[in-house]
């Protein structure tokens, strides 16, 4: 018996829920017939690396540490997360522990790869596969063998349309081949596969298949590139159930939804109005402050970059250890956390999803009055065209999260209004407004993602309520007869079944497990 579990990157219940209508989704819809299912919440903040990790442990993030892209070090370093960063034991460990085999392609935050009994590629934030990135390392000559793999689709430049649809089209048919390939070589009690294109390409095109977005194109000839990327999920769904067994579990589910992002927030810049961030008084600081200042910004820099055809030479600088020559001359008129007066700084914001972080030195009263003033600051903060509250919501880390990881998470969360507002690129301050449309980036992740379960005893066409993207985990080992660790924070899903589901937990505490 093997459990499938075949992962959709940010599948929106809302689109699959529209396609299946339009009869264009044959698969979905059987499955649906079929199995148990319902919305899956995701954690907050609703992104990649924070969602899979969530999946991977069955836990929240204050027991795994993962909040985002980036971990913060120290006061004023973050570092891009990797494996090594996971506070906690996985869906991994504990397959190993058991004396179980797992296969493992395109799971994000599964760099550096783990040793199991089966095999490892690994996902994002890698820029690309190759023998370090996958377990075992020879592996990686079976799938150069196999036509290669890309992580990454081409890049979205405003203006190539067709070529950026075509490229996630011939990323899609790579893993295609390679999952498939990987399934008939390995007998594995737990397969685990992720196609991102359902997310990655939602980001840029959400405005070309959304006619409600203000920045929707009328008329577009790219109106359905999404649909068409959710039809190859369909096409490669009906081909894993007719190759999975009548023993075999299959769980399909993505870590998020997804929808439209309407402007961008620039939130450093509200809090350096404020007085709670504060910059160096270096020459080289007063000048990029100058040209953010008079509009000289990131955003429109990258416009310039695209418009002159030089994408790709940029990308291709980042990918590089020492960030390339092309990025070092960009970088030097673009104010960055570089030029943060950390010592005098009280408060600033980094991440996509409103993670705001304090002087780690404010202690007490004082620190309390700098979450008074920062709360004052969100509330009051209006759209200028709507005059709409942008920040619905507030809350501190200890409100959201717990658990032994929780000193690296952000000090305080902020929910914007329909998470139609993203706070974006503050790392270098892409902007010298504090709110505006979207220049690149139409779509972005909401909460609720999908979720179906097939196999022996599970209920069909039933909808399920209240599940949560922490209670995959313990479902996968109940569906395996293994006993669920007690500090994991979800609950195996066992309304999906027909009949009574009896689980188990561990009775003891495990070595390398924190209770």
């Amino acid at each position: 018996m093997t459990v499938y579990v075949f992962g959709i990157d940010g599948a929106s219940p809302k689109l699959i829920e529209e396609y299946i209508e339009e009869g264009v989704l044959p698969n979905f819809e059987k499955l649906r017939q079929e199995s148990a299912y319902g919305d899956l919440e995701t954690v907050f903040p609703p992104i990649t690396p924070c969602a899979w990790t969530s999946f991977l442990t069955g836990k929240q993030p204050g027991k795994h540490g993962i909040y985002d892209f980036s971990v913060r070090k120290n006061q004023e370093d973050f570092d891009i997360v990797t494996s090594a960063d996971v506070g906690s034991d996985t869906i991994y460990d504990l397959m190993n522990r058991h004396n179980k085999k797992v296969g493992s392609l395109g799971i994000p935050l599964t760099y550096p790869p783990k040793e199991v009994d089966g095999y490892m590629v690994s996902g994002l934030p890698i820029d690309k596969i190759d023998e370090d990135k996958v377990y075992p390392s020879k592996l990686w000559s079976d799938i150069q063998e196999m036509g290669g793999l890309s992580i990454h689709a081409s890049t979205f430049t405003g203006d190539n349309e067709e070529e950026y649809i075509q490229s996630h089209h011939d990323q899609i048919d790579q893993m295609e081949k390679v999952y498939f390939n990987l399934m008939d070589r390995y007998d594995l009690d737990l397969n685990l596969v992720l196609f991102p294109n359902t997310d990655t390409m939602a980001h840029w095109m959400w405005k070309y298949i959304d006619e409600d977005h203000p920045d929707h194109p009328e008329g577009n000839r790219y109106s359905d590139c999404l649909k068409q990327v959710y039809i190859r999920m369909d096409e490669i769904l009906g081909r894993l159930r007719e190759k999975i067994g009548e023993d075999d579990y299959l769980i399909a589910m993505s870590d998020h939804g997804f929808g439209p992002v309407h402007k961008n927030i620039y939130l450093n810049n509200l809090f350096r109005e404020e007085g709670l961030l504060k910059f160096k008084n270096k020459p080289m600081t007063l000048m990029r402050r100058g040209l953010l200042d008079t509009g000289i910004t990131p955003d429109r820099g990258y416009r310039l970059v695209s418009k002159l055809g030089l994408e790709e030479y940029v990308v291709q600088s980042e990918q590089k250890e020492d960030g390339g020559f092309i990025s070092k001359i960009a970088s030097l008129p673009v104010l960055s956390e570089e030029d943060i007066d950390w010592e005098n700084t009280e408060a600033f914001v980094r991440g996509n999803f409103g993670q705001i972080y304090l002087n780690s030195d404010l202690q007490g009263e004082e620190r309390e009055k700098v979450i008074e003033k920062v709360e004052d600051v969100l509330y009051s903060f209006r759209d200028p065209e709507t005059g709409e509250k942008i920040i619905e919501n507030i809350q501190r880390k200890e409100e959201r999260y717990h658990g032994q990881e929780i000193d690296k998470a952000p000090d305080l969360l902020f929910f914007t209004k329909d998470l139609k507002y993203m706070s974006w690129r503050h790392f270098e301050f892409g902007s010298s407004k504090k709110i505006k449309s979207s220049p690149s980036r139409t779509g972005h992740h909401k909460m609720d993602g999908i979720f179906h379960i097939t196999g022996p005893g599970i209920s069909k066409s039933k909808e399920l309520e209240g599940l949560k993207i922490i209670d995959v985990a313990p479902t996968i080992l109940n569906l395996l007869d293994l006993p669920v660790p007690r500090d994991i924070d979800g609950e195996p899903i066992t309304s999906a079944f027909s009949g009574e589901r009896k689980v188990e937990y561990e009775e003891k505490e495990l070595e390398g497990i924190d209770f």
